[in-house]
C-alpha cells in the first residue's frame, strides 16, 4: 500500500473514535495551513504550485484552512477544520459544542472568536 491509502485509513480510523466530554480546563487554539489541491488534475480558480508555495494575500486569508485543536488536563484531545479563512463562532459552536458544559473553563489565545464564543456560552476564560 501507498502512503496516500494508510494516511486515508488513519483519518478515517480517528474519524471513529468516540470523543467524550471535556472535563476542567481546557486548552484551545487554532492553527492554519495554506488550502491544498494536491492530487486534483483540473485547477481552475489558480496555476499548480510547486514545492507548497505562498498564500496570494498576507495574513489570514481564504487561501488557508482553520483547524481547531482542544485539549484538557486529563488528555482528552479534539480536533477538527473549521473551514477555510478566519474563525467563526459558528463554525466553532459546531464543532465544540458538544464536548463543553458550564463547568469548563476556557484557555485560549486573545483571539476575539474564542472571546466571544466564550462569553456566548456563560464558560470561564
Amino acid at each position: 500500500m501507498t502512503l496516500f491509502y494508510w494516511r486515508h485509513k488513519i483519518l478515517a480510523a480517528l474519524k471513529q473514535v468516540p470523543t467524550e466530554s471535556f472535563q476542567g480546563i481546557v486548552e484551545m487554539d487554532e492553527t492554519y495551513f495554506l488550502y491544498s489541491e494536491k492530487g486534483r488534475r483540473n485547477i481552475s480558480e489558480r496555476k499548480p504550485r510547486k514545492r507548497g508555495g505562498k498564500a496570494k494575500h498576507r495574513g489570514i486569508s481564504n487561501d488557508q484552512v482553520c483547524v481547531l485543536v482542544a485539549r484538557d488536563r486529563q488528555k482528552m484531545t479534539f480536533s477538527s477544520v473549521l473551514g477555510r479563512g478566519r474563525i467563526r463562532t459558528t463554525k466553532l459552536d459546531e464543532a465544540i459544542g458538544s464536548h463543553l458544559s458550564n463547568s469548563n473553563v476556557l484557555c485560549t489565545d486573545f483571539w476575539r472568536a474564542f472571546s466571544t464564543y466564550a462569553n456566548q456560552k456563560g464558560l470561564a476564560h
